[in-house]
């Protein structure tokens, strides 16, 4: 049993998580804000393993590849990923996602107000891709065995992945 084979970083472990977010209110306007939120964050790692061999003898066919360069030969797979080897030697793709929101606001009386707003998510309408995944293998990040599905992404990243979305809204203040 070699456990120093999965020794390696957290699946969310990420480099870099960089966010910004602004707001201003427009002068002579009457109550015109404007307002955005910038979210950057490098790839989650993932590992890559066979499940065709196994290397360990264990009868566990879930051990990570040996480090290398690995490429998937689907269309749509990532290509060139650098291996470490291990657990989560691998790096997935990167998260970015800048939102928007323009509104006014009017007191009504010195404790009261109305809001109206627009939110638009995810302005550059950026498919925001999450680690690829072998499908029918709980827990496993990509199978080289299955050339169909090898690190192919297929899944939107949840919280915000998701193509640009807008939202219209008003609110009572009280």
């Amino acid at each position: 049993l070699n456990l120093d084979a999965w020794r390696g970083p957290s699946a969310a472990d990420r480099r870099h998580i960089l966010s910004l977010g602004a707001q201003t209110e427009i002068p002579k306007t009457g109550g015109v804000t404007l307002s955005s939120t910038m979210r950057y964050m490098s790839g989650a790692p993932f590992t890559i393993f066979d499940s065709s061999i196994d290397a360990d003898r264990n009868g566990e066919l879930v051990d990570p590849v040996p480090a290398g360069t690995y490429s998937g030969t689907a269309p749509d797979s990532m290509k060139s990923v650098e291996y470490k080897g291990g657990r989560n030697g691998a790096i997935g793709p990167d998260y970015f996602q800048l939102d928007a929101r323009a509104g006014w606001r009017r007191k009504v009386r010195s404790d009261r107000a109305l809001e109206l707003f627009l939110d638009i998510y995810n302005i550059t309408n950026r498919a925001n891709f999450d680690n690829p995944t072998a499908p029918g293998v709980p827990g496993a990040s990509t199978d080289r065995r299955l050339p169909a599905t090898f690190l192919v992404l297929t899944n939107l990243r949840g919280g915000g992945g998701f193509p640009r979305q807008a939202l219209m809204g008003a609110r009572f203040v009280f």
